[in-house]
């Protein structure tokens, strides 16, 4: 078989495949006759080459695409993935083997890639058309992309679809440039919306056209034309600008083309309603490379300037008109105070012309024995930037005749507020001086004549009983000035308008004034004509006959009413509270030392003095804000003036400390009375600004005053303290002052003065008494409890008497810091010395002057560092009553040392004020229930059914509970029915020093206590008879 290229008859050539065989032979063995077949295989030949022509273009067309950084993709005619080249790896970081057989689609769309450009690629696609889109892709790692992708149908050589080539171009670049012009566009376009003014693009050709290609609104706006085409805005334009105005601005534009410099015009626009715009513009011409010049310009509306310029011209007139007509000279300075302009009229008066004067300073007019002075004035002047009046002047004229000038003169202020010169007025006043000169004499001679008169003057005689006055006491007293020209004559007496209460006060000075040479001088109230009445300091002088006789009196009248008042307002400042308007404490102090001094005098004489604080009031103070507080202590004040009446002085000392003095009280009974009504009064609700009711109740201290005791009206008010302080104490109510209680406070303060050096003396001791699990017996941790014995004591003081005095005082601080320093010293001993101890936490006491402390917290983590131990081995112990204090807000402190690892306790939990709900709340991890429930657990149902909602409670939200004092067996029972994990009292243990605690812990294994486990999780369930009891005591 072969292949052959034969000829057609009809001339053309075509391939043949020929098959031949042998199908006889002669005896010779040669063949005799072969069969044989042709079969035109034209067209496949035909086939064959076009194939490999298509391999070829396929071969060219892959180089070239595995070269090329754009996104090459061939798929089949289904779309499926038969090749891509390097590129389209490199920009999606998908390699052939990841696409081959996928449609480019399913991992290269999602989301924000637009779902119409989709369906365009899948209809062109189905139909084997090309088509050109813009895509948004994802790659590999979800980073989106902008591509170009055009795609084309390839096509076999029969003309049959065969696949897809798709060329992707990335535009992501080109895109996000795109829409930063567009921003930039749209940023622009805002900005010139905002220009004050408008702005445009005029272009000029090289053939002479004028061309507006862009204005903006503003420009539209301001020349009154609507939103036309371009074209149109330049036609009705110039038909808005009068026509010669227009060819001036078109020779302007024509002048400048081709040049680079600026053009400034000015044109009127006619407006629709008759009225006329000014318009001032300016522009830059830029030439072209095709030979066109294009002007940017902005234009502006200064038809209000334009106005302000005539208005100007016109003031500018008016004020030469006036400066030429008047007998004023007009001058203006610059900041040196060198003269800028002086009026025309100055040659007329002082024979200067101005051209003279102006650039030189005043002193050039000045007479030469003035110069000093009037330079110094001129100099206080200008710093204090003040503004005078009638300043008189005197001055030389241009013949060097003396002469008086009359100056005025106000500062001129700069934009920026410096002071830029001065502008003012001067007159000629030689004349008047003079006149003023020898009336002053005239005067002088007169006053010496009347040297009893300071402001308004009189004189009585005593014969006829009349009485003159000056015109000026007639205006005092609220005359009419002109009814006081007729001179002397009988007006009316001083005596009908003197107050009634001043008679007595005027009949003593005349009497004095009568018996002696010293001058008649004393301060009354007088009517004046409105029926006012007025503070005057009448003074005045006797004149007597040759026989002694008293003939006239003569003096002056002096309105000092604001004096007056003003001292009154002193006086009445000094010794009242100026928030309340009560009495205070140098007036009350003043009243109570004058009630000692009468007790002298009157030994029956009886009094009671009030001490009163308020309760809460530092609470509403931080909660509403110091105007509420302010707002609450008026309230307070107006019920205690409420409540006092008569003799009776209600007094302020400050803040919310306030007192009463009582000098009218019969005995000790009416005493206590007016103190209960007044603790009740007090007590009520108030009403303040904006509907807020605030109750603020009283606690009050009575010292009842029956016998001339007291030395000094501060020991008065040291014992009133005392019972308000106890009053206090107790609850807040009436505390009567007595012996006990000054034995009381003198014991305190003997002790305050002890507890100042206890710490520096070595006095404090502590003592440590174990708390005890209640399942296993064993000692779970210590509590740290302070003692302090004085040198020379037998006895210990106790806690409950000095550690209250020790808070109260602040000296809490620095005894609380020597107890945590002492105990974790201790601890460590123990620590070393007992085995047994080495995982025993200490707890101690914290008090809330301790945790308001700033730096508490900071220093509790150094000392516990510092003995080497961590913050989970120490347990502090704050009191309930510490959380819900009003005045300390220690939760944060709280917060603070749960967070840096401490074990917080609420001790003596039922003696406060919070609910079971607040456990929850409280960043602690152990609640000891106060021991007076303990006391009556087996007593009484209620105090069992309490203690066991705490522990049962305290279950749920994971916290330890122990039970405090402790001290009977069935008390450990009903504990232990409940399921109390721990006890501590004296059935266990009373306090003992650090030896004895060794030695019982010795006896006992210690288990720790796990604040991350729940209440009972950590200790065995079976039950344990627990020894102990008294005998530990």
């Amino acid at each position: 078989a072969d292949e052959v290229r034969l000829r057609h008859y009809s001339g053309r050539p075509l391939w043949a495949l020929t098959v031949a065989r042998i199908v006889a032979w002669n005896q010779d063995g040669r063949p005799t006759r072969i069969a044989g077949m042709v079969i035109d295989i034209s067209s496949r030949k035909r086939l064959e080459q076009l194939l490999a022509r298509d391999r070829r273009i396929y071969e060219r067309l892959s180089l070239i695409a595995s070269n090329t950084d754009n996104l090459v993709i061939f798929t089949d005619r289904a779309g499926r993935t038969t090749w891509v080249n390097e590129g389209f790896s490199r920009a999606t970081g998908f390699a052939l083997e990841d696409i081959r057989g996928r449609k480019p689609g399913e991992l290269l769309q999602g989301p924000g890639t637009d779902p119409a450009t989709v369906a365009l690629i899948r209809a062109a696609v189905a139909q084997g058309e090309a088509v050109t889109v813009k895509l948004l892709n994802y790659t590999r790692d979800r980073r989106p992309y902008q591509v170009q992708a055009e795609i084309k149908p390839i096509h076999d050589a029969a003309g049959s679809l065969s696949g897809f080539m798709a060329v992707q171009t990335d535009i992501t670049e080109q895109t996000e440039r795109a829409s930063e012009l567009q921003r930039l566009y749209a940023q622009l376009h805002a900005l010139t919306e905002l220009v004050p003014g408008g702005l445009y693009q005029y272009r000029v050709t090289p053939e002479g056209d004028h061309l507006l290609d862009y204005c903006s609104q503003q420009f539209r706006e301001l020349h009154g034309l609507g939103e036309d085409d371009q074209d149109d805005v330049l036609r009705r334009l110039q038909r808005r600008i009068p026509a010669d105005e227009y060819a001036t601005l078109i020779r302007q534009v024509e002048g400048v083309i081709g040049t680079s410099e600026s053009l400034a015009y000015d044109y009127r626009i006619l407006l629709d309603d008759g009225g006329v715009r000014y318009i001032s513009g300016v522009s830059r011409p830029i030439v072209h490379a095709d030979g066109s010049t294009v002007f940017h310009g902005f234009v502006r509306d200064v038809t209000e300037r334009r106005a302000m310029e005539r208005r100007l011209r016109e003031s500018h007139q008016r004020f030469a008109d006036i400066a030429r007509l008047t007998h004023e000279v007009l001058w203006e300075t610059d900041v040196d105070a060198k003269l800028s302009f002086v009026s025309d009229n100055v040659e007329e008066i002082l024979g200067y012309r101005p051209a003279e004067l102006v650039g030189e300073t005043f002193l050039v007019l000045c007479d030469p024995d003035a110069q000093a002075r009037i330079l110094e004035n001129m100099r206080g002047v200008r710093v204090r930037r003040q503004e005078f009046r009638d300043y008189h002047l005197p001055a030389l004229d241009a013949a060097g005749n003396r002469r008086w000038l009359e100056f005025s003169g106000t500062p001129l202020i700069g934009v920026d507020g410096s002071l830029v010169g001065y502008r003012g007025s001067f007159s000629d006043v030689t004349a008047r001086v003079e006149t003023a000169r020898k009336l002053r004499r005239s005067e002088e001679r007169f006053e010496r004549a009347v040297r009893g008169s300071t402001d308004g003057l009189w004189d009585y005689t005593f014969a006829s009983r009349a009485i003159w006055v000056s015109a000026r006491l007639e205006e005092l007293l609220g005359r009419r000035p002109e009814a006081a020209r007729a001179g002397h004559r009988p007006l009316f007496t001083l005596l009908r308008r003197l107050h009634p209460g001043h008679h007595a006060t005027l009949r003593a000075a005349w009497r004095a004034h009568h018996d002696s040479a010293h001058p008649f001088d004393i301060v009354v109230q007088l009517r004046v004509a409105d029926f006012a009445w007025r503070w005057f300091r009448i003074r005045g002088e006797l004149s007597r006959g040759e026989a002694g006789e008293v003939v006239r009196m003569s003096g002056s009248v002096s309105d000092v009413h604001e004096w007056q008042q003003a001292r009154e307002r002193l006086e009445w400042q000094v010794l009242h509270d100026p928030l309340t308007g009560l009495s205070n404490r140098e007036l009350f102090m003043d009243r109570v030392g004058q009630l000692i001094y009468r007790q002298r005098e009157e030994p029956a004489l009886r009094a009671a003095v009030f001490a009163m604080d308020f309760d809460r009031f530092k609470q509403v103070n931080d909660v509403h804000g110091h105007a509420v507080g302010d707002e609450l202590l008026q309230r307070i004040g107006q019920r205690l003036r409420e409540q006092t009446s008569g003799s009776d002085i209600a007094c302020r000392f400050g803040g919310d400390e306030f007192a009463v003095l009582l000098p009218g009280v019969n005995n000790a009974e009416e005493a206590r009375v007016r103190a209960e009504r007044l603790h009740a009064a007090l007590g009520q609700a108030y009403q303040l600004h904006g509907g807020l009711e605030i109750v603020c109740s009283a606690s009050i201290g009575v010292l009842y005053l029956e016998a001339a005791r007291y030395e000094s009206a501060d020991a008065v008010l040291r014992d009133a303290d005392a019972a308000m302080y106890q009053a206090k104490a107790s609850g807040g109510r009436v505390q009567f002052f007595d012996g006990r209680l000054r034995e009381r406070m003198a014991r305190l303060a003997h002790l305050e003065q002890g507890l100042r050096q206890c710490v520096a003396n070595r006095e404090l001791m502590l003592r440590y008494q174990p708390v005890i699990s209640l399942e296993s017996g064993q000692i779970t941790l210590l509590e740290a409890l302070v003692r302090w014995q004085r040198p020379g004591d037998t006895e210990v003081v106790r806690p409950d008497e000095f550690i209250p005095l020790a808070e109260e005082t602040g000296l809490i601080v620095g005894i609380g810091r020597w107890v945590a320093d002492q105990a974790c010293s201790d601890l460590v001993a123990m620590r070393a010395q007992e085995p047994a101890m080495a995982s025993l936490r200490m707890g101690i006491n914290v008090s809330r002057r301790e945790l308001v402390e700033p730096d508490y917290v900071a220093w509790l983590q150094a000392t516990v560092a510092a003995h080497g131990l961590q913050p989970q081995d120490l347990m502090l112990e704050i009191t309930e009553t510490a959380f819900v204090d009003a005045r300390y807000d220690i939760t944060g402190a709280a917060s603070q040392l749960r967070a840096a690892g401490f074990l917080l306790a609420l001790d003596d939990f039922g003696t406060g004020q919070s609910s079971l709900n607040s456990l929850q709340e409280l960043p602690i991890g152990i609640v000891k229930i106060d021991k007076k429930f303990i006391r009556e657990l087996t007593s009484r149902q209620s105090f069992m059914a309490i203690v066991h909602a705490i522990v049962t409670l305290g279950h749920y939200l994971e916290l330890q509970v122990i039970a405090e004092g402790v001290e009977s067996e069935t008390e450990v029972a009903a504990l232990q029915g409940m399921d109390c994990a721990m006890g501590q009292g004296f059935f266990f243990s009373r306090p003992v020093t650090r030896e004895e605690i060794i030695a019982l812990a010795r006896a006992r294994a210690v288990q720790p206590v796990s604040c991350a486990q729940g209440c009972l999780a950590s200790w065995p369930r079976a039950r344990v008879q627990l020894t102990g009891g008294q005998a530990h005591g």
